[in-house]
């Protein structure tokens, strides 16, 4: 749960807003930044796909 508080918080920051404010386009967005700019794997980038996304339907709800 830590891991995926982690990366919202950082999902959130690096559009300087709530996550209660993103949205899909957000979520591409932030995605497209992993894969060009962070050194992360597929796998990384992925789980955190899966955690802005799991945010954004949780705040739907």
């Amino acid at each position: 749960m830590h891991f995926y508080t982690r990366l919202v918080a950082e999902f959130a920051s690096y559009f300087d807003k709530s996550p209660a404010q993103l949205d899909p386009e957000h979520i591409r967005t932030w995605v497209l930044h992993l894969l060009n700019e962070r050194i992360l794997g597929l796998g990384g980038v992925l789980q955190c796909a899966r955690s802005a996304r799991r945010s954004a339907l949780a705040r739907a709800r």
